[in-house]
């Protein structure tokens, strides 16, 4: 019947939709794992980089106080260099003063002593005063140069005229002895002033070279190892930026995939209750449409009466019998009645209309019809009643049945539900432990190839380290190379343009709709259409 089709294709509908919700909670829950693992990952990373960044910057700000402090070091033993040597040339310049007026008091004792011994020598040889007055002559020759002296010395002839020559020729001599002495004396104290200033000056030089070349080592330490702490701080501060320039990435990614799951979860719910109502919706309708029973048919007794009334229009003029007719016979017409209920209590199955029948066979022959009107009124009575109860009984089953069809049916979507997540779930526990198997395998792998790998890695070091070395020095070619050819036609097409990175990319440069797995799209429409 066309109910009954109305029935067969809201079933098939409705199996169709909690096909779809299977399929979509599948899809559904994949990508729910995907948001939490990626949002789990990226919040590793973040919380990683942050790390990282952290510990580089707190090392930036110590190298960077210590390079400063290295520095000011530097500058302080360049300053201490600088006294040092400005005190030196001071000294210098004492040093050759001194040396200057020793050279000039020895030169001047040295004339001294030799103009006194060659007249000792001309008083000695003397025989006569001529010899004598000649020899006061070469005495007096020399008088400048003893003056000279004596002045330098500060003890002997200060401001003295030349003696006068008494031809005392023996005192004259003894005094040139004693003069000579006292000059060879001065001589020496002035040598030995001289050695003993000469070598404090050169003890003083020495230890002030000393202290020169110990502050120049400390400025080439302290100025090597803030080199070496600068270019550190260069690496590290190299790191910050591209830790900083990932994290803020990934941040920028965290931040869509979470709107992108928070979206697509509403949708979820969404498209969720949608469906649920629909299913109920068909419930209902189902249970409606199968709660009708069968309308192109009615109670077997009623369909069985209207046969059996039928065969007995043709029949009418047995109804004559009320009405007296002539032509036939009070015989005839109750023979006609009893055949009509006979006939109709076997159609019927009907207990009244067989008892009514036995009835008129066995009354009275007088006035039969009056008790055949009285006991058909009583069986339509009967028979009016026992269609009222009829449906009554009808339209209380129609309900119990409804609400027990519409109670079937949940049950049947609730289990239907709980076989698919059993079903979901054996499938899950399956694929773990093929995964296990696999990963198992993998790592028995892994371990083999790292033991492969590092046997070659050894004896390729020596290659990569001659590479590396090959690499630098084709780097400084390339670098000279550069240079001459950026000076030749500028530097604009030098400038490589960088890789294009979309909105909203993580480190490694992939958005969510990248690594997002297949799911729904759209809104709910449900099955209206068809």
């Amino acid at each position: 019947t066309p109910v009954q089709k109305v029935i067969v294709l809201l079933h098939k509908l409705r199996e169709e939709v909690q096909a779809e919700g299977a399929a979509e909670t599948k899809s559904y829950e994949k990508y729910s794992r995907f948001c939490k693992e990626q949002a789990d990952d990226k919040a590793y990373a973040i919380n990683k980089s942050q790390g990282v960044i952290d510990r580089h910057t707190a090392a930036i700000d110590a190298l960077g106080t210590e390079i400063a402090q290295l520095d000011q070091e530097a500058v302080d033993h360049k300053a201490d260099i600088a006294a040092e040597q400005a005190t030196a040339n001071q000294t210098q310049v004492v040093r050759e003063t001194t040396l200057a007026q020793y050279t000039v008091e020895r030169k001047n004792l040295t004339e001294g002593i030799d103009a006194i011994t060659r007249a000792i020598e001309s008083l000695r040889e003397s025989r006569d005063d001529v010899e004598a007055v000649k020899a006061a002559a070469a005495l007096a020759q020399t008088q400048s140069a003893i003056l000279a002296a004596g002045q330098q010395s500060g003890r002997f002839l200060a401001q003295q005229a030349p003696p006068v020559y008494k031809q005392r020729s023996s005192e004259v001599l003894q005094t040139l002895v004693e003069l000579s002495k006292t000059f060879k004396l001065k001589l020496a104290e002035l040598d030995e002033a001289e050695a003993r200033d000469r070598y404090q000056h050169e003890m003083t030089e020495g230890a002030r070279a000393n202290k020169v070349a110990a502050l120049q080592a400390a400025i080439d330490k302290k100025l090597t190892l803030s080199a070496k702490k600068s270019e550190e701080k260069s690496e590290r501060e190299g790191i910050v930026a591209e830790e900083t320039a990932a994290r803020d990435a990934d941040n920028k990614f965290l931040g869509e995939l979470t709107t992108t799951c928070e979206d697509k979860a509403k949708a979820w719910d969404e498209r969720s209750k949608a469906r649920a109502a629909e299913l109920t919706a068909m419930t209902e309708a189902i249970g409606t449409l199968e709660g009708m029973g069968d309308l192109y048919s009615v109670n077997k007794k009623l369909v069985g009466l209207a046969a059996t009334g039928r065969e007995v229009r043709p029949h009418a003029p047995a109804l004559a019998l009320l009405q007296v007719a002539a032509d036939r016979s009070a015989k005839g017409a109750l023979a006609s009645a009893l055949s009509v209920l006979d006939r109709s209590a076997k159609t019927l199955g009907s207990g009244a209309l067989a008892l009514l029948a036995d009835d008129l066979r066995q009354a009275p022959p007088t006035d039969h019809f009056v008790k055949v009107r009285s006991l058909i009124k009583d069986l339509i009575s009967k028979l009016e009643q026992e269609g009222v109860d009829e449906a009554t009984a009808k339209t209380l089953c129609d309900t119990q049945m409804s609400e027990a069809v519409t109670k079937r049916d949940e049950r049947q979507t609730e289990i239907e539900g709980l076989k698919a997540k059993i079903q979901g779930t054996t499938s899950t526990i399956a694929k773990n432990k093929a995964d296990m198997a696999d990963l198992k395998a993998e790592i028995a792998d892994l371990q083999k190839s790292l033991q492969e790998l590092t046997a070659l890695r050894q004896e390729e070091k020596a290659q990569n380290e001659k590479s590396i070395a090959d690499a630098k020095s084709g780097a400084d070619a390339i670098k000279q190379a550069l240079v001459v050819l950026q000076d030749y036609y500028g530097t604009a097409m030098f400038q490589a343009g960088s890789a294009y990175v979309p909105p909203n990319a993580d480190r490694e440069g992939q958005t969510v709709s990248d690594l997002a797995p297949e799911t729904f799209s759209g809104d709910y429409e449900g099955k209206a259409a068809e």
